[in-house]
């Protein structure tokens, strides 16, 4: 089974009413009237109220601090979890720490100056397409280069060190350069950026659970990023109740044939479900099909991701394009931002691609094709004369040879009739002198 969520908000934690019932016979040997002390400790301390009973009293502060101590010594295992994690936010910082924080006001101050600057994301805003996601801010050279360019998202991966902190670290042999969380959500937050925490280790989640309660980032503008392997139905069930504005990120194992399969899928959706709200399910560019985004989109939105060690497209804007044609409708991180020239490039491969521009390339490149068609039917229909003529000459030369024949023919057939008269003239005399 996954590693445990970690511990819910105090206000709303069993602990609390353990407290509440210890309290009587703490009170009993102190003090004469615990029972608005136990009225004000169910209320929560960060909302400043506490409680109805305590308003009405005049003595809200001091109610508020007994059960706070009361508590602390009842359950020191949970106030030994609580406390550091709650002061970590107001830690000091380190100066790089500052000096990057002080960037993201910069920036954040900056954008009334450049209407169009896109490093904002609206915590109410459910549209994950308009989200740019700065996919490495872990180190600060990475969270530098992240807080210049014109993303509104800045993702770090969580892990925990050696001695048991958080810190961001992409891999696990970086975790001595990357940015503490304390660090890492002190800068963010001082931006109006969207922050996706990509869980690398599941021990890491209580913590950063009981962090990102206790900073005063607004859920709309957090993302936790966890795998199927990590978290079980009661842990999303208890993030979702602890963030109910948050989106949940939640990433589909690919089986053994490295692929999402029906069973993958199944899983990822009753999880999805199981939590409600902001859902977001992250694939793989190389893996997702039109069948996988068709079976996931109902029940959240679907995002692409890659890597160069998983591969990624040549033509980034274009790939991205295809994608929301084909249904993608969350965040498409596919890989490192390009360079001007590099932009510049693919709009010009883009529109060398389009349809016009490629029906205009059909018909220049046809034109000497029928150019050379049209040649070739000229010159069939001359060599079709020239046959014709020289087949008229040829008749012509029979017609004269025929005349000649007939010619010959009747020359021959007068002097037949010549030679029989004479024969018939020399006969005559023969005949005459017979009959005489």
């Amino acid at each position: 089974m996954s590693q445990p969520v970690g511990s819910p908000r105090p206000v709303v934690t069993p602990t609390r009413t353990k407290t509440s019932s210890a309290t009587p016979t703490k009170s009993g040997t102190k003090s004469p009237a615990p029972k608005p002390a136990r009225t004000d400790t169910d209320q929560p301390v960060p909302r400043g109220s506490g409680g109805p009973n305590g308003a009405t009293t005049g003595a809200t502060k001091t109610r508020v601090a007994t059960p706070t101590k009361v508590r602390s010594t009842a359950t020191p295992t949970k106030v030994r979890t609580a406390t550091p994690t709650k002061a970590n936010p107001s830690a000091p910082l380190s100066d790089r720490a500052k000096e990057l924080r002080d960037l993201a006001l910069e920036t954040r101050r900056g954008r009334l100056l450049v209407p169009l600057d896109g490093r904002v994301w609206d915590p109410d805003n459910d549209d994950l397409t308009k989200a740019h996601n700065a996919h490495h801010s872990n180190t600060p050279e990475e969270m530098r280069d992240a807080l210049e360019h014109d993303y509104n998202w800045l993702e770090g991966d969580l892990r925990v060190d050696a001695r048991g902190e958080l810190v961001m670290a992409h891999d696990s042999d970086k975790k001595d350069s990357g940015l503490k969380l304390d660090e890492w959500l002190a800068i963010g937050g001082a931006g109006e950026r969207g922050l996706k925490v990509d869980v690398k280790e599941a021990e890491a989640i209580p913590k950063l659970l009981e962090t990102l309660e206790a900073s005063d980032i607004p859920d709309g503008r957090i993302m936790l990023n966890v795998s199927t392997s990590q978290v079980d139905a009661d842990d999303v069930r208890e993030m979702r109740r602890r963030f109910p504005d948050a989106w949940l990120a939640l990433n589909p194992s690919p089986g053994d044939d490295n692929d999402y399969g029906p069973d993958d899928l199944k899983q990822v959706t009753d999880l999805a479900d199981t939590a409600g709200g902001r859902v977001a399910f992250p694939l793989r560019w190389d893996l997702v099909t039109d069948d996988v985004i068709e079976t996931l989109k109902p029940h959240g939105k679907v995002s692409i991701w890659t890597s160069k060690s998983e591969g990624t497209p040549d033509h980034p804007g274009s790939e991205t394009r295809k994608l929301r044609d084909r249904g993608v409708d969350g965040v498409i991180d596919l890989g490192p931002p390009q360079s001007v020239v590099e932009n510049l490039a693919e709009r010009g491969q883009d529109l060398w691609e389009s349809g016009p521009v490629r029906g205009a390339r059909d018909l220049i490149g046809g034109i000497p094709g029928a150019l050379g068609d049209a040649w070739g039917g000229v010159k069939h229909l001359g060599s079709w004369f020239g046959d014709r003529g020289s087949d008229a000459l040829d008749f012509g030369g029979d017609v004269i040879d025929g005349a000649g024949d007939v010619l010959d023919s009747a020359g021959d057939l007068g002097g037949d009739i010549l030679s029989g008269a004479g024969d018939i003239a020399e006969d005559l005399p023969l005949v005459g002198g017979i009959f005489g």
